[in-house]
C-alpha cells in the first residue's frame, strides 16, 4: 500500500493510502523476482557482498527487548495496548513502553538494511526468502 498522506490519525496510526485487490492467481502472472542482499554497512543491494567483509551483528539485552510497535495483530477489541496497523516505528509509542520517543533504527540491538532511493514506486508482493 501507499500514497497516503504520511500524516498520523487520533489514534497516532500513520495514514500510507492503499486498496485492497481482489487478484484472481498466485503467484501473480506479473511478478518480476529480485534478489536483494543484506549488506554489514546496511545496504540492501543486488549484489552480494564481498566475502572477506564481516558480517552484522548485535547483541541483545533480553531485559530491554525491542518493543512491538504496530503491525499486523489484532487484540480483538481491546484498544489501547498494543494497537495493530501503521505506526512510526520508534519507541515510546505504545501502551506500556516507557522509553524515549527514539527511532527503533537508533538501537545497537536493531539491524536496518536499506536500498539506494527508489526513483519510481514499488510494490512488493509473495514470498520473502
Amino acid at each position: 500500500m501507499g500514497g497516503g498522506s504520511g500524516r498520523r490519525d487520533g489514534m497516532g496510526r500513520l495514514s500510507h493510502g492503499g486498496c485492497w485487490r481482489d487478484e484472481q492467481e498466485w503467484p501473480l502472472a506479473r511478478t518480476e523476482p529480485r534478489t536483494l542482499h543484506l549488506h554489514p554497512d546496511g545496504a540492501l543491494l543486488a549484489d552480494p557482498a564481498p566475502k572477506d567483509v564481516p558480517p552484522a551483528q548485535y547483541d541483545f539485552d533480553p531485559a530491554n527487548p525491542v518493543p512491538t510497535v504496530g503491525g499486523n495483530f489484532t487484540n480483538y477489541g481491546t484498544s489501547g495496548f498494543l494497537e495493530g496497523g501503521g505506526y512510526d516505528q520508534k519507541s515510546g509509542t505504545m501502551f506500556g513502553d516507557n522509553s524515549p520517543s527514539l527511532p527503533l533504527s537508533a538501537r545497537a540491538d536493531v539491524l536496518v538494511f536499506r536500498t539506494v532511493p527508489l526513483k519510481a514506486g514499488l510494490e512488493v508482493t509473495g514470498v520473502v526468502s
